[in-house]
């Protein structure tokens, strides 16, 4: 929430702002995932988990 305060980032955004190659990431939000509704699986499948970890995060 401290970047969202420092208006670094807005619960609105989508994912694909920051991750790219996150399947279905233009219509999942920051909130989507804080609230755990971006219907991702968390444990994941792996080539997911290989996405996340291993780009870096895209700045604004």
């Amino acid at each position: 929430m401290r970047a969202v305060s420092e208006n670094k980032l807005s619960l609105d955004d989508k994912v694909n702002k920051f991750y790219p190659n996150v399947p279905n990431g233009q219509n999942i939000s920051v909130l989507n995932l804080l609230e755990m509704t971006s219907g991702l699986d968390p444990a994941g499948p792996m080539e997911m988990r290989r996405i996340i970890m291993t780009m870096p995060m895209r700045r604004r």
